[in-house]
C-alpha cells in the first residue's frame, strides 16, 4: 500500500524470496562483515521489505530509517538522516527513488561502502558465496524510538524477541 492506503503493489511470497536471496547474494559481494548495518529509508514500497529480508540472508542487520519529510523541510529532514546514519554506524544505505537525493546528501562525508537505489544495487553483481542468515542469537534489526522527548535512539531487536512476539500473536 501506498502512503495514502491504496494497493500499489502485489508482491507474493514466492517472488519475494527469490529476490531476496538473490539480492542478498549481491549485498554479500561488498564483503562486508556479518552485522554490518545496512540503513533502508522506510518508503511504504516494495523494495523495503525486499531488502529487509535480503539483508537477513546476507548476515547483515538492516536498520529503517524514517521516510517523512517533517515540517522542519529538507534541510531537517537530511540532518536527522545524516544524524541516524551516524548513530546506527551505517555500512550502507539504500533508498527508493522519491527519497535517495535526501539520502545520498545526508551520506556525504561518510564512509559507506555503498549508498544507492534498489537499482543500483540490482547492478552490482552475484557473489558465489554461500548465504549465511542471521541466527537466534544475533540482531534482526535496529529499530529507531520516536524520540518525542529527544533525539530517537537506536533499540537493538534479537532475532529471538521477534520469534517471540510472531509466537504471541499467533495465540
Amino acid at each position: 500500500y501506498d502512503g495514502r492506503g491504496r494497493l500499489s503493489a502485489v508482491l507474493p511470497f514466492s517472488k519475494l524470496l527469490d529476490e531476496a536471496r538473490s539480492l542478498a547474494q549481491r549485498l554479500s559481494g561488498l564483503g562486508l562483515e556479518r552485522g554490518a548495518r545496512m540503513a533502508l529509508v522506510a518508503d511504504t514500497h516494495p523494495d523495503f521489505i525486499r531488502f529487509f529480508f535480503a539483508c537477513q540472508y546476507a548476515g547483515l542487520i538492516p536498520v529503517p530509517l524514517p521516510a517523512s519529510i517533517h515540517m522542519g523541510g529538507r534541510k531537517t529532514y537530511v540532518d536527522q538522516l545524516h544524524r541516524l546514519l551516524i548513530s546506527c554506524r551505517a555500512n550502507v544505505a539504500m533508498a527508493t527513488d522519491d527519497f535517495f537525493p535526501f539520502l545520498s546528501e545526508a551520506a556525504e562525508g561518510l564512509d559507506l561502502c555503498f549508498c544507492g537505489t534498489p537499482q543500483a544495487f540490482d547492478e552490482l553483481p552475484e557473489a558465489s558465496i554461500p548465504l549465511s542468515p542471521l541466527g537466534p542469537k544475533e540482531l534482526a534489526y535496529i529499530q529507531y524510538t520516536s524520540g518525542s522527548t529527544k533525539f530517537p535512539r537506536g533499540v537493538m531487536i534479537t532475532q529471538k524477541a521477534v520469534l517471540n512476539n510472531l509466537a504471541a500473536i499467533l495465540k
